[in-house]
């Protein structure tokens, strides 16, 4: 499976940026449900819950480049 990227606007120029990246080694996706439910202002919003197992996972933060990481083997 791929990795996620999170972006967002830059403060400055409204240019969106990468501000954090996920990767994941070996993963699959083990449930999924979707829920419909009403948010504070009693509009219908729907809800997607997804689990997932996976062997290793690495979470980027793209400012400072901080990186944590954890695996199963």
């Amino acid at each position: 499976m791929g990795g996620y990227h999170a972006y967002v606007d830059d403060g400055r120029s409204g240019a969106e940026v990468n501000a954090d990246s996920i990767d994941l080694t070996n993963a699959r996706i083990t449930s999924l449900k979707i829920l419909d439910q009403k948010d504070h202002d009693g509009k219908l919003d729907t809800v997607v819950i997804v689990t997932m197992a996976y062997q290793k996972l690495v979470i980027t933060h793209q400012d400072g480049g901080v990186t944590a990481k954890d695996s199963w083997q």
